[in-house]
């Protein structure tokens, strides 16, 4: 009993969980901290009682197969025990001696949860920070290096042995002023933490690009004890982007600012303008004779060439001006502010006479030049806008010659808008067949006996206003529409000329004026003829008028098609004779039925002895090719009279009848 009690006082005085088991395994005696540890409050309930009465089966077993194998020389034995999840306790078990004999096991149980757990937090911690891609760096306070780890070596190439003690600045590449650092340390005593691009030099020397982010640990009391820098190295990554982004907003050419990016300049700019109340001008520039070099020398010639011409351009405009390559030959030049307008005169100069100088390209001499159209943003707020008149003023120039600058004018615009109504006009006319057709007799010069007509196209826009045949034909061919333009005049003229035949007593003849852009790949023979059998005609009723441009195209094509057109039956009148290029050899080569001599020779033929020279020639040629000859614009007798003497036989003009609709020539006939 004395023992027993000896025993119990001992271990009460015992830190930590203390209990004492007999041989067998069953409690002897526990103390206060084990009882109230495994929430029991009274003693006596773990006497006589083994391990698994409190904890779970396997831990008890595992404790009680380390009892069992103490020895009376063995010292004492550690182990852990899992005694839940989460739970672990450590054991240190030795065996108690009294007189030289073991009577007893001593267990002193500790929980050491929180230390497993925090080991376990330490280790995950060191996984994380060994295997992190991205380079990580600790310093203290006193800007000394206290741990990296391997992705930072594996970054810079330096070793944690290299780094640690030392300061981070040795990583310095020198691309940062002391202003940098001085808003990186601000940010992180203000904020706590910085993050950006910083540029640092590796070991071997090479500059590198990293995203940073640093941040600032505290203790408890709030106190910046550490700096936690993590970083990846996005030097290929921001090379990747660099070239997408050159990509996107420069010309790969050319290297110059394309047009999306000169979009967001300018835009800028005109906002900055009109804030700061000045100006800024824009400088529209197309090559001289492009195509031409590109189509004879090759694109690979074409392309040096707009390298070439953006060299000079950029040597040329100087520092402060933008210059940019909106596409194929098309240059424009942002001029941000100017003082006077001398100086932009003298800029646009300096850029044409430097484009003046012929380039050597693959051995070839390559002579180019610039025409620019200049202007101003005065009162305009819109990129697209000041394109467009800067575009208008380089196409003026261009009318004026080319190798030259021109400003833009208000009347330029009204210009412009003028002939874009006209154009919406004249296709809404075409679409709805408006244009009428007038007839001008072609009459025998002695007899004034009526053996023809001539139609003529005429067209009143639908707010009334009557448009010159000249200018609307022209209008259709520069739009491409004179083809349609014609099959609506041609079906006019067909149904106007059976009308007319039936007032005749004997056959008549009509005459049709042709555009030189429609042969010959626009205008079918085989179509042409189609139409005349709606109408019951012959082609041997038809004269096609053609001018000296068709014959100055002298290809093959042109030759077959008016061949095709002779054997289809069709007669071909040349209009204008003499106020060409006129050639005998077209009068040998191409099968031509009539001329045609134009009005300004017959105008002054009474009181001018050049012309009168000229039309006697023309009638002589025409006699010697046995070509008829019908003289326009006859307006009295006397001009008549002198045309009859030389030996014409036939005429127009407003002497015999002016131009009229089929109802108006009725009370003529």
């Amino acid at each position: 009993m004395l023992i027993e009690q000896r025993m119990s006082v001992f271990i009460e005085n015992l830190p930590g969980m203390a209990y004492l088991k007999d041989l067998n395994g069953e409690y002897l005696a526990v103390n206060a901290d084990f009882a109230r540890y495994f929430n029991q409050g009274d003693y006596s309930y773990f006497i006589g009682k083994k391990m698994d009465c409190h904890m779970p089966i396997g831990a008890a077993i595992m404790c009680e197969e380390m009892e069992s194998g103490l020895s009376k020389g063995e010292d004492q034995r550690k182990f852990e025990l899992n005694v839940s999840f989460g739970t672990y306790l450590e054991a240190i078990i030795k065996p108690f001696v009294i007189d030289g004999v073991c009577v007893a096991v001593l267990g002193v149980l500790k929980d050491i949860s929180q230390e497993k757990e925090q080991v376990r937090v330490t280790d995950q911690y060191k996984a994380v920070f060994n295997s992190a891609k991205e380079g990580v760096l600790l310093a203290g306070v006193d800007s000394k290096i206290r741990a990296v780890n391997p992705a930072f070596s594996e970054i810079t190439g330096y070793s944690a042995a290299e780094m640690i003690g030392n300061n981070p600045s040795m990583l310095s590449s020198g691309q940062h002023n002391d202003g940098f650092y001085e808003k990186i340390y601000s940010a992180l005593y203000s904020v706590g933490q910085w993050q950006g691009e910083v540029w640092n030099k590796r070991k071997n020397g090479s500059l590198y690009v990293q995203w940073q982010t640093i941040t600032a640990l505290k203790n408890e009391w709030g106190e910046i004890y550490e700096f936690l820098a993590i970083f990846s190295d996005i030097t290929h990554k921001k090379a990747r982007l660099e070239v997408i982004e050159f990509r996107a907003n420069f010309d790969h050419l050319t290297g110059l600012p394309n047009r999306a990016y000169f979009h967001e300049l300018m835009a800028s700019q005109l906002t900055l303008s009109c804030e700061e109340k000045s100006q800024c001008a824009v400088m529209y520039l197309d090559l001289d004779n492009f195509k031409r070099i590109n189509d004879s020398l090759g694109h690979s010639v074409g392309d040096k060439l707009l390298q070439e011409v953006s060299k000079v351009l950029t040597r040329v405009i100087g520092v402060g001006n933008t210059i940019s390559r909106l596409g194929g030959d098309e240059f424009v030049v942002m001029i941000p502010s100017f003082n006077y307008i001398s100086e932009l005169e003298l800029l646009a100069q300096a850029i044409v006479d430097g484009l003046k100088e012929p380039f050597v390209l693959s051995q070839c001499l390559v002579h180019t030049g610039a025409s620019i159209g200049i202007a101003l943003s005065r009162n305009v707020e819109d990129v697209e806008e000041i394109l467009r008149l800067a575009d208008l003023a380089m196409y003026k120039a261009k009318e004026l010659g080319k190798g030259r600058f021109v400003f833009h004018t208000g009347q330029m615009s009204d210009d412009i808008l003028a002939a874009r109504k006209l154009e919406l006009e004249l296709r809404e006319s075409i679409e709805n067949q408006d244009i009428r057709v007038a007839f001008q007799p072609i009459v025998d010069i002695s007899t004034k006996e009526v053996l023809g007509y001539e139609a003529l196209a005429r067209w009143t826009t639908p707010a009334g206003d009557v448009i010159p045949p000249d200018t609307f034909v022209a209008c259709a061919e520069e739009l491409g529409l004179i083809q349609d333009l014609f099959e609506v005049v041609y079906t006019k003229v067909l149904k106007g000329f059976c009308d007319l035949q039936k007032r005749h007593a004997k056959t008549i003849y009509i005459s049709i004026n042709l555009s030189c852009y429609q042969i010959p790949s626009l205008l079918s023979v085989e179509w042409m003829s189609s139409q005349l059998l709606g109408y019951r005609l012959q082609p041997e009723n038809i004269i096609l008028e053609i001018t000296e441009g068709v014959l100055l195209k002298d290809s093959v094509n042109t030759r077959l098609w008016l061949e095709k057109v002779r054997k289809a039956g069709y007669r071909l009148a040349l209009d204008d004779f003499g106020t060409g290029f006129s050639s005998l050899a077209y009068l040998k080569s191409i099968p031509v039925d009539i001329l045609k001599i134009d009005r300004r020779f017959v105008a002054d033929i009474t009181n001018d002895e050049s012309d009168l020279a000229l039309v006697s020639a023309i009638l002589a040629i025409a006699d010697a090719f046995s070509i008829r000859v019908i003289a326009e614009g006859v307006e009295c007798e006397s001009q008549r009279q002198v045309l009859g003497r030389l030996g014409c036989r036939l005429a127009q003009g407003y002497y015999f009848g002016k131009p009229a609709e089929v109802e108006a020539l009725a009370f003529e006939i």
